[in-house]
């Protein structure tokens, strides 16, 4: 009994960590679009 609350706790806290881990990569491929196209439009603007 302890071990299945053991494993089921630590699969929640992993399901946590992924889903930060999840929006942290969302966030990051988002800035890299943003600066991707900034950059490519002061390129294009020279």
């Amino acid at each position: 009994m302890y071990l299945k609350h053991c494993s089921a706790k630590s699969f929640f806290f992993f399901f946590c960590h992924l889903e930060k881990i999840l929006e942290f990569c969302k966030f990051y491929a988002f800035v890299w679009v943003v600066l991707k196209g900034f950059l490519g439009f002061i390129l294009m603007e020279r």
